[in-house]
C-alpha cells in the first residue's frame, strides 16, 4: 500500500491513504488504553483528527499529490475531568510511541503528531470554529475514548488562515475537486472571523473567490 510520490514537490513524503488512518486509529486506541491505566485515570479521553489527512474519513479514494501526499497525522488530545499533568504525559507518551523519528515512523513512513502541548494555532480546541463539535463525525467512542474527526471546511478554514503553500494548494485541490461546499466553507469562515482583522479576513475571501473560478477537476479515484 506504500507508494512514494514521483512529484518532486512531496519527494519525501507518501500518500496517505485510509489504511494509515486505520493504522493509527488502533494504535492511539490500544496506546490510551494502556496509559490510561498505567496514570490511574478513569476520566473521558477525546482525540481529534485535525490535519489534512482527515480528509480521508470523508472521501477515502482522493489521489490528488496536493491532498494526500503527507508525512504526519495530526492529532489533538482532550481530557474530562481535565488534568494538565495526566494531559502533557498522555500527549509525551503519544508522540514518544507514534512520533517523529520513532520505531513506528522508521517502520511505516509516516507519524503521528500529537499537537497537544504545542504553542500554535491548531493546538487548542478554543481556536477552531464555533460549534466545529457539531460538524466534527465521530470515528470511534468506546471505553470512555472518543475519536473525533474535523468537518473538512473546518480543516479548511485553518489551512486558509495558515496560508502555508501546501495549505493553499490543500484547498484549492479539493475545492476543484468539488469535495468543498462553498456556502460551508464560508459559514465555517464566519465562525472564526472574529479573531482576525478585516483585511485578513477579505484575503481569505478573495483566495476562496478564485478557487471557485477555477476549472473543476476529478481528484477520486473511481472504486470497483
Amino acid at each position: 500500500w506504500r507508494r512514494i510520490v514521483e512529484n518532486y514537490k512531496y519527494l519525501y513524503w507518501i500518500k496517505m491513504n485510509i489504511d494509515n488512518l486505520n493504522l493509527a486509529l488502533l494504535k492511539l486506541e490500544n496506546a490510551l488504553m494502556t496509559y490510561k491505566k498505567d496514570l490511574n485515570y478513569a476520566g473521558k479521553i477525546r482525540v481529534v483528527f485535525l490535519g489534512s489527512q482527515s480528509i480521508l474519513f470523508f472521501h477515502d479514494n482522493i489521489v490528488s499529490n496536493a491532498v494526500i501526499a503527507s508525512y504526519e497525522i495530526d492529532i489533538i488530545l482532550n481530557i474530562e475531568p481535565f488534568n494538565k499533568k495526566i494531559l502533557t504525559s498522555l500527549s509525551n507518551n503519544i508522540n514518544f510511541a507514534y512520533g517523529y523519528q520513532s520505531d513506528f515512523h522508521e517502520k511505516e513512513f509516516f507519524f503521528i503528531d500529537d499537537m497537544t502541548n504545542e504553542e500554535n494555532q491548531y493546538s487548542y480546541i478554543e481556536k477552531f470554529p464555533m460549534n466545529w463539535e457539531r460538524r466534527a463525525i465521530t470515528v470511534l467512542n468506546k471505553n470512555d475514548l472518543e475519536f473525533l474527526c474535523l468537518d473538512k471546511h473546518d480543516v479548511c478554514v485553518l489551512k486558509l488562515i495558515a496560508n502555508r503553500e501546501k495549505d493553499i494548494d490543500y484547498v484549492c485541490a479539493l475545492i476543484q475537486g468539488s469535495l468543498i461546499n462553498k456556502k460551508k466553507l464560508l459559514k465555517s469562515l464566519n465562525d472564526i472571523s472574529k479573531n482576525f482583522n478585516k483585511e485578513k479576513l477579505q484575503s481569505i475571501k478573495n483566495k476562496i473567490k478564485y478557487f471557485y473560478s477555477l476549472p473543476q477537476i476529478n481528484i477520486l479515484n473511481k472504486k470497483n
